[in-house]
């Protein structure tokens, strides 16, 4: 199955891709990719990260600059809605709006 599907995807793309028969059966049985895994373990959701990219091009649309300070506040008053007394008094870490930004910068 993989091997057919390597050759298929060759013939409509011309991209070579290597597909490994371990992580389409562990697929099939209804294991989640890393990248739902990943989702999962985050702190908002996808429409929570969806709200935040929007407040960001709102306030750019208005002319206020986009800042980290302001995105981690927004995304701290999400958190701490959602959370409760779970989320830490500090917020998201240092880095987190760092990734944030470059993880959706075609977007920002």
């Amino acid at each position: 199955i993989c091997q057919n599907a390597e050759d298929e995807c060759f013939r409509k793309t011309g991209t070579l891709v290597k597909l490994s028969k371990t992580t389409l059966a562990r697929r099939v049985a209804g294991t989640k990719s890393i990248r739902e895994s990943n989702a999962a373990r985050g702190w908002l959701t996808e429409e929570e990260t969806e709200a935040v990219l929007t407040f960001a091009t709102e306030l750019a649309n208005r002319g206020f600059p986009l800042s980290h300070a302001r995105i981690k506040e927004h995304v701290d008053e999400i958190c701490r809605a959602r959370y409760g007394a779970e989320f830490p008094s500090g917020g998201v870490g240092q880095q987190w709006t760092h990734r944030f930004v470059t993880k959706h910068s075609e977007r920002l």
